[in-house]
């Protein structure tokens, strides 16, 4: 090496035969620094590494030219996931990278070696490559030295899994509850496909989940970065209850590509159910208020276990009236026979009737006959309770209704002669209060004397003659008086195409079932006129009749559904309610009137009603919730009896209404519940035929009227 712009002297001579010329020049060197990619470049000390590692590069710098270079820097480039850049010529003396490095001169043929240390980034995916470049700069441009690479090998790695419920309370039957559920990926790369396989007890079952999904026996997770913590919430449902109330215990696993299966611990959950009686528990009587000395009384027990689990053992005792006697053989529970013990029901044997595994939604009844004793006084209370007990010992009372006697002890003297006893004198009709004064019966003939043993017979049987002679004249009277007053006359006109209309939704409302055929009956025939009423009657017909059919509208769309089940909002509604009570009201401004003739092509159903019953039906139409019978009860005493056509008429409605009414009665004695579904359940062939009868008795009347 030399300086630059040096002359070299080059001087020569040229010499013959004596002679001799010399000559002399001067040479100007031209000088400059060179760096080749030969002997500058950069290399890494590994070429596999692990993430989170530290990595050096080792970068070489060579002037293999023939003067120095005054200003060199040296530029790093690094690539992806390296962090924390540390330079120097030694590594013992590096110092964090920000700016490219001066190096000041770079004398010819002189090598420097610099050191670069590097962290690899703590979240690499695995087989990443991680690189760092070099440029050196100088006055006369920049040289790139190259990149050197290293391999990342990078795992996934589950620091922790864990699992907890939400709530700490006993989960009942039907009932759920979440879990948290908590894997931590602490590695440095994606944890993928991961799963949480679950052996759950039959009795559980996993309802849904969040930030989860289904799949198979357990869950599966989205992939889950690393360094992070996933967290999803699943619901647990309880099925049915468990014996014993025992904890449950879920166990699971973590399985997922790149690492062994993790376990999660056990998490216990507890269980709690009951059975519960006290709730719907209810003793009838039947009749429920009077009974007369000497008839049958029925009691029933009404149970439903209204709780969560099932009562192992129901134990049911029976505390009877004692001026009763056990009909043998009565006892039945859900119409089966329950043998008695020693000759006496089991309800009231030492242990009483015992039942076991009731489970929860199971009703009860358990019925049995008692005969009233003879004679009794009049007023005489019969007093009958029920005592349950289940459980670990709860115990719950209940009375039967407090049925009275509602006959006179006998006027016998002598326990030879028959006991007589007398009903309970009722009060006396409208009609029957108004008959003239009862003529005075004739003196009875005086009888011949007799011992006295036999006078109380004689007695007896001249005091039965005397009231049977006394009533007579007043029942005929009463019956004379009702056959020569009137009673308001409520008809329904249909025209032809109406009438046509009316029988097909009859038909097609007979697919539901049960009795639900029979409500269309009731509402499809309610009568829209009073005859020679005002015109404000007729208006409230006219409004109710459109009230009224509305709800029936909505269930003969829904007739067609698969297990109807009934509810009170299918049967009407407030303003129907209302409706039918202002029509009662009106009918105090209906006139008595005989029936007429309807106009030419006109069927007409049409009948008299008995004003004070209809009246009597009032305040229970007050009083009784929707969807309960008595709207039914009171629509069923306005049907018409009659189909008129003309000259041609029909009676065959009034065997229907009479034993509709008939079967309403029967229902309004059972809970709403069980009269909603007896509609769709019970079958009544009797009324079914009557119904047949009167539609074909309207069919007939619809023929005529196209001919």
């Amino acid at each position: 090496p030399t300086t630059a712009d040096t002359a070299l002297p080059v001087d020569a001579a040229l010499r013959w035969k004596g002679s001799e010329r010399t000559f002399s020049r001067r040479l100007a060197v031209r000088v400059a620094p060179r760096f080749s990619r030969a002997r500058n470049f950069v290399e890494s000390d590994r070429g596999v590494a692990q993430a989170r590692e530290e990595l050096a590069f080792t970068v070489h710098v060579f002037n293999d030219g023939t003067a120095p270079e005054s200003d060199v820097r040296l530029r790093l480039i690094p690539g992806l996931y390296l962090t924390d850049l540390r330079i120097g010529e030694s590594a013992d003396d590096t110092i964090p990278y920000d700016v490219p490095v001066a190096l000041g001169f770079v004398h010819p043929h002189q090598e420097r070696v610099f050191t670069v240390l590097t962290t690899i980034a703590s979240r690499v995916p695995d087989r990443s490559s991680v690189t760092l470049g070099a440029v050196l700069e100088h006055g006369g441009g920049a040289i790139d030295l190259g990149t050197a690479t290293t391999v990342v090998r990078s795992r996934p790695s589950v620091e922790s899994v864990a699992w907890e419920l939400v709530s700490h309370e006993p989960l009942r039957p039907g009932r759920t509850v979440d879990a948290l559920v908590r894997v931590v990926n602490a590695g440095s790369d994606v944890l993928r496909d991961a799963r949480l396989s679950l052996t759950l007890p039959p009795e559980l079952t996993i309802e849904r989940a969040v930030d989860a999904r289904r799949d198979r026996d357990g869950l599966a997770f989205a992939d889950i970065p690393a360094e992070t913590t996933h967290e999803s919430r699943i619901t647990l449902r309880l099925l049915r209850a468990v014996n014993d109330n025992r904890t449950l215990t879920l166990e699971g696993w973590l399985h997922a590509k790149g690492i062994s299966p993790v376990q999660f611990a056990p998490l216990d959950v507890t269980t709690f159910a009951q059975a519960q009686f006290a709730q719907s528990a209810q003793v009838l009587a039947i009749p429920s208020e009077s009974v007369n000395a000497g008839e049958r009384l029925y009691y029933e027990i009404r149970l439903r276990n209204e709780g969560d689990g099932p009562a192992d053992r129901l134990t049911v005792r029976v505390v009877a009236t004692n001026l009763a006697v056990y009909i043998p053989s009565s006892t039945t529970i859900n119409g089966m026979d329950i043998a008695d013990d020693a000759g006496a029901s089991q309800l009231w044997s030492a242990r009483g009737l015992v039942l076991a595994d009731v489970n929860p939604n199971v009703d009860l009844r358990i019925r049995w006959e008692m005969m009233v004793m003879s004679p009794l006084a009049a007023g005489t209370a019969l007093d009958t309770r029920a005592i349950l007990e289940w459980g670990e010992g709860t115990t719950f009372a209940v009375a039967a209704p407090t049925v009275r006697v509602q006959a006179q002890p006998s006027m016998s003297e002598s326990t030879a002669g028959t006991p007589i006893s007398i009903a309970r004198i009722f009060p006396a009709e409208k009609a029957a209060l108004e008959l003239p004064p009862i003529p005075e019966p004739e003196p009875i003939p005086q009888a011949p004397a007799v011992p006295v043993a036999d006078q109380a017979p004689r007695a007896i049987t001249e005091l039965v003659e005397s009231i049977t002679s006394a009533q007579e004249p007043v029942a005929t009277a009463a019956a004379a008086v009702r056959d020569d007053v009137s009673a308001p006359v409520l008809y329904l006109d249909f025209s032809a195409d109406r009438l046509a209309n009316t029988l097909r939704m009859l038909e097609r409302s007979n697919s539901a079932g049960g009795l639900v055929q029979h409500l269309f009956a009731v509402r499809l025939l309610f009568p829209e006129h009073a005859q020679d009423a005002p015109a404000s009657v007729d208006e409230s017909f006219a409004g109710a009749s459109r009230a009224l059919r509305a709800p029936l509208e909505k269930l003969f769309v829904r007739l067609r559904m698969p297990r109807l089940t009934i509810t009170g909002k299918d049967l009407e509604d407030r303003e129907s309610r209302e409706a039918l009570r202002d029509v009662v009201e009106s009918l105090s401004f209906a006139p008595t009137a005989s029936p007429r003739a309807p106009a030419e092509g006109v069927v007409r159903v049409s009948g008299a009603i008995e004003l004070d019953v209809v009246r009597s039906l009032l305040p229970d139409l007050e009083s009784a919730p929707l969807g309960a019978v008595a709207p039914w009860l009171l629509n069923a005493q306005l049907l018409g009896t009659t189909v008129y056509h003309g000259s041609e008429r029909s009676d065959s409605l009034e065997a229907y209404r009479g034993e509709l009414l008939h079967v309403l009665s029967v229902l309004s004695e059972l809970p709403i519940e069980e009269f909603h579904r007896v509609l769709t359940s019970s079958v009544n062939r009797t009324l079914d035929d009557a119904l047949a009868n009167a539609i074909d008795a309207l069919r007939g009347a619809a023929q005529i009227a196209g001919e």
